[in-house]
């Protein structure tokens, strides 16, 4: 991937996306969230242990 622009000819090269950093970012501050100790991460961490179980 070339940030600026790929090669005029070149088939296979990649121009860099604008904005990509920004939403790939986001995208792992939302996983990040969601699967830490203010998210699910405590109840998976029960599933992990299993200490839960059908009621």
């Amino acid at each position: 991937i070339v940030k600026g622009g790929a090669r005029p000819g070149d088939l296979h090269a990649v121009d860099g996306l604008s904005g990509a950093t920004l939403t790939s970012n986001g995208v792992q501050h939302s996983f990040d969230f969601w699967m830490g100790k203010l998210g699910f991460g405590p109840f998976l961490q029960k599933v992990r242990e299993g200490e839960l179980n059908n009621g």
